[in-house]
């Protein structure tokens, strides 16, 4: 799963300088291996797979400080200069917030909040969104929560409410889940329900969604000789994606979409794909391109969000870059945190625009959304 989880760990210290956990020398690793307290009481767990749990400490309630003493080797070396120069940016940066204190000054509920404008096909949209528990069992594997979007676009408002269920597999590396949302759009009153299901896991990807229009057709304009109307429609879309390779930072998807069109004579189908490349806890890059049936041509939209989440203790704080143990770090991850990520879904209602004469009822265009 991408970068964002609900508990970060707390901060490795080796002579001073704040670490993240993918560059913890092997040595200040080894006293959480006796420790009893700790989450990792067990001895045969390797150094990577300590890494790994690092970010389910804090979630769980246990906090331990390594200082300058209990490191008794250096730092794991970098595999290459530009690795180098990146966790030296990485430090210092991680300094600087932790100078400003945000992250223990931010509530927990402003640290899953993210605000994101979108350009490209279409008009810009700006929006808010956010994930919150309103239940967690005490070992975190089971979750229920809230989400909420609101989203502005061409002045006028597209709100979302879902609530959804979450729960842990297979040693805690799996997270199946499903979610019900309503959505309404307030320039035509258009509305609808919608379902979906999701597998969840640090290797890969998938979602199922459905759409059902809940309200009627919209008159939008009259001419001398025709009415318009406009009509949210029905639809489903498919999601499959997974991480690059060695870049555990960018996440690509594949998508299939298609939208019950009945004017026209034949569905609007989309197909394409999009991308999520997290840069820092605060600051990710959102892309999506589709090829759309309707018009026959290609769509593109690109977006950045900012997040309330400045810890700097989980991974580095800026882009890894290539990382040559990616594949291994994907295994024996404990993914609970993946609970409260946000659902990815179609929040745009889709509508099909028709003109009704004493000819017959033709379609005439596609709303892109709304």
């Amino acid at each position: 799963m991408p970068y964002p989880r609900s508990n970060p760990s707390p901060h490795l210290v080796d002579s001073g300088i704040i670490l993240s956990p993918d560059y913890v020398g092997a040595g200040a690793l080894q006293p959480l291996k006796s420790n009893t307290d700790s989450l990792l009481p067990d001895a045969r767990l390797t150094p990577e797979e300590l890494r790994d749990r690092w970010s389910m400490r804090r979630m769980l309630g246990s906090e331990v400080a390594l200082s300058a003493s209990s490191a008794s080797s250096p730092p794991i070396p970098l595999p290459n200069s530009m690795q180098t120069v990146t966790a030296f940016g990485n430090a210092k940066l991680a300094d600087l917030i932790a100078g400003m204190k945000a992250d223990d000054r931010l509530p927990e509920w402003l640290k899953r909040l993210d605000i994101g404008v979108r350009v490209g096909t279409g008009q810009p949209r700006v929006y808010a969104e956010t994930t919150q528990p309103i239940f967690q069992s005490s070992n975190y594997s089971h979750t229920v929560f809230v989400q909420g979007r609101a989203t502005l676009l061409e002045g006028n408002g597209i709100y979302s409410g879902g609530l959804g269920y979450r729960k842990a597999f297979l040693d805690n590396q799996l997270v199946l889940g499903v979610n019900s949302f309503y959505d309404y759009n307030s320039r035509y009153g258009h509305a609808r329900l919608g379902g979906g299901a999701e597998i969840l896991s640090p290797v890969g990807e998938f979602r199922w969604n459905i759409y059902e229009p809940t309200s009627n057709a919209r008159r939008v304009e009259t001419t001398g000789t025709a009415q318009i109307f406009d009509q949210a429609v029905a639809g489903y879309d498919v999601e499959l994606g997974a991480p690059v390779p060695f870049l555990p930072d960018l996440k690509l998807y594949g998508r299939h979409q298609v939208w019950d069109f009945k004017g026209g004579g034949k569905d609007l189908v989309r197909d394409g794909g999009r991308a999520e490349w997290y840069l820092t806890s605060f600051f990710r890059i959102d892309a999506e391109s589709w090829y759309d049936s309707f018009i026959g041509n290609w769509a593109h939209r690109v977006g950045i969000v900012f997040r309330g989440d400045f810890d700097t203790t989980f991974r580095g704080t800026f882009f890894r870059g290539i990382t040559k143990d990616a594949y291994h770090r994907w295994q024996d991850k404990d993914v609970r945190w993946i609970t409260t990520y946000r659902v990815v879904r179609e929040f745009d209602i889709v509508t099909e625009r028709t003109s009704r004469s004493t000819a017959g009822t033709v379609t005439i265009n596609v709303g892109r959304g709304t």
